[in-house]
């Protein structure tokens, strides 16, 4: 799977868990193909260690997934851990994020990758060319303007006290952007790239199913 990693204020591409250093830059332009249907949600019982799965977690953002051995509550929204002060700096323990499918802008092999924010690059106000992703949303809706009719320049907000990404409109798509991501949103890829996927008892990096951003 291709994914773009937020790390450190850089965009890393990678494939496989591998990537290349000297693509890394602080700036991306993207073309942005899908977006997870729902919010996801995501609990350690202890301290969230990148190197192991989440104790809960939800696809739906409303109940825990099936698969969750021992939820602590049988509703997202009555949960002791979706109240802010349960987790550390008077945040939620239950970490939300979402997954985007994204193009990068000028790629002519029409790379599907995975990108996946959290809820420090979700939510929030945003200002004149710095949206937080549900911002950058309303923001091109008063234009009749929906996130795949437009190209996306992405940034670090490196003056905000958590690690977080912002949105901006660049452009419209061209003509043959447009039929290229019209032809993409129907695959089963973007679905694919889109899904909340955990993986149980095994070596699997968290970083694999929520990122850092």
């Amino acid at each position: 799977m291709k994914k773009i990693l937020l790390r450190n204020n850089q965009f890393i591409t990678s494939e496989n868990g591998k990537h290349d250093p000297a693509n890394n830059t602080d700036v991306h332009r993207w073309l942005i193909v899908g977006v997870s249907d729902t919010m996801h949600r995501a609990w350690f019982r202890e301290k969230m260690d990148y190197a192991d799965s989440p104790d809960c977690w939800s696809s739906d953002g409303v109940k825990p997934d099936a698969e969750v051995d021992v939820a602590p509550s049988d509703s997202c929204s009555k949960c002791r851990y979706d109240i802010k002060g349960s987790g550390d700096h008077n945040s939620k323990a239950c970490k939300y994020s979402i997954r985007l499918a994204v193009m990068l802008e000028g790629d002519e092999d029409h790379n599907l990758y995975q990108v996946i924010l959290s809820s420090a690059s979700i939510f929030g106000e945003g200002s004149i060319g710095k949206h937080p992703y549900q911002a950058y949303v309303k923001h091109l809706k008063k234009y009749k303007l929906g996130v795949t009719h437009v190209v996306t320049e992405v940034k670090f907000d490196t003056e905000h006290f958590t690690p977080r990404v912002l949105f901006r409109p660049l452009r419209a798509v061209t003509e043959e952007e447009y039929n290229v991501l019209s032809i993409a949103r129907g695959c089963s890829k973007v679905k694919e790239l889109t899904k909340l996927v955990v993986v149980k008892n095994t070596d699997l990096r968290f970083s694999e199913i929520v990122d850092h951003v």
